[in-house]
């Protein structure tokens, strides 16, 4: 139909009159409206702002009784200065329309669907990461324990050598427990932050050998996978604590521990202003023997140079198989 924003109808086909039952030459639709007056009004000023249909919905007064409609209403193209509206009325159970709702309760009933699983997986996520900290903090404690235990052992024994062997493990273990803390501390699962690894390692060798002015940190800010992390830490571990013992004259001297990003992995370096390491030193030392057995297990490369003091430079990649050749 055509009508006037006040609702007066200028003109209808037959299937509009037989909808409504109305054979009457004027006719205001308002009398046929059975929803807010003020609704259906305000719904017709907006449509008369626009070229383009407005849709809405209103219930009517039909001739078969009280249906809902859905309307199509916009101003008449052409006509702006006549403020005609042109009006179509749809039955809601107008096949277009019941295809198009099904569609939509489909959709919506996938997306209640979607919402509810993602929701299970977001518990099921919090779980898993709330367990693997748990099991993270009991691995810690248990290296705490072991240190521990290594200590009450040693005592009445009190040699040069079972006490170089208990210093030894306790670093190892402090090590393992300082890898522990930098996974606990990691923000993304699956990776631990390298600064924080290497800086609890060497200050963890420096405070107990009274080294730590002694050291320089230059640490890349990087993520290191978990499955190399424990290995890292026991290399980084050996290295500082080989340069605190021979690398140092009288408490003075300079210890440089840098991790530098590569494009295929990392390379570490512990660097000494020491006397250097002596051939034989190096190919009889259980600390430096860890070290490269360490570095076949991560796939990384192990060099040894003199350079103004002892050089020691572990390249690796970032999982077990090690960095490309």
């Amino acid at each position: 139909m055509l009508l006037e924003r006040s609702g007066s109808v200028v003109a209808m086909n037959g299937a509009m009159r037989r909808l409504l039952g109305s054979d009457r030459g004027e006719v205001d639709l308002f009398d046929f409206v059975e929803s807010s007056h003020e609704d259906f009004s305000a719904y017709l000023r907006r449509s008369s702002a626009s070229t383009s249909p407005i849709v809405g919905a209103a219930t009517l007064k039909a001739r078969e009784g009280v249906s809902r409609f859905r309307l199509n209403c916009a101003r008449r193209s052409g006509e702006a200065q006549d403020g005609v509206l042109v009006l179509r009325c749809l039955a809601t159970r107008n096949s277009q329309f019941s295809i198009l709702q099904r569609q939509v309760d489909d959709l919506n009933a996938q997306l209640h669907v979607r919402q509810r699983e993602k929701s299970i997986l977001e518990e099921a996520l919090r779980d898993n990461h709330d367990l693997l900290r748990e099991l993270q903090h009991r691995v810690k404690n248990n290296i705490q324990l072991m240190q521990s235990l290594i200590r009450m052992s040693a005592k009445g024994r009190q040699t040069d050598e079972v006490q170089e062997l208990v210093s030894a493990a306790e670093f190892r273990l402090q090590a393992m427990a300082s890898a522990q803390e930098a996974m606990n501390r990691s923000v993304q699962a699956g990776t631990a932050p390298a600064g924080i690894l290497l800086r609890e390692v060497a200050e963890s060798v420096g405070r107990a050998f009274e080294a730590g002015g002694n050291l320089d940190l230059q640490v890349a800010d990087a993520d290191l996978p978990n499955d190399i992390v424990h290995a890292v830490a026991l290399i980084a571990s050996e290295l500082v604590t080989n340069a605190v013992k021979h690398g140092l004259t009288g408490g003075r001297g300079r210890i440089l521990v840098r991790l530098e990003p590569l494009e295929d992995g990392f390379r570490l370096v512990v660097h000494d202003s020491g006397p250097g390491i002596d051939p034989g030193r190096a190919s009889q030392s259980s600390g430096l023997g860890l070290v490269r057995a360490l570095c076949r297990q991560i796939g990384g490369d192990f060099e040894i140079a003199y350079a103004n003091g002892a050089r020691c430079a572990v390249r690796f990649g970032t999982s077990p198989q090690g960095v490309a050749t």
